[in-house]
């Protein structure tokens, strides 16, 4: 399994556990996440798909890359606008 692979599934599971903000900053240390702004963007997508809204904002303050343009030319930014999930 690649450690890419291995990342997201532990973000998953981590949010599935219903654990803080902490621990899914800690699984972006553990991984290095910094040096990938395109797997950063994945794991904030899928933080803010789980609607973990809080752990979505550490990752903002975090300085992770929230603002990449996914296929569609949106940012997470826009998907938060256009949801109204802040």
């Amino acid at each position: 399994m690649t450690q890419r692979r291995q990342f997201l599934e532990s973000i998953d599971r981590v949010l599935r556990e219903e654990a803080d903000a902490t621990a899914i900053l800690e699984l972006f240390e553990e991984y290095n996440v910094g040096k990938d702004a395109f797997l950063a963007f994945e794991a904030c997508s899928t933080v803010l798909e789980f609607g973990a809204v809080e752990s979505f904002l550490k990752c903002i303050e975090g300085g992770y890359a929230v603002d990449i343009k996914d296929k569609r030319g949106y940012s997470l930014f826009d998907r938060v606008l256009e949801t109204g999930d802040l």
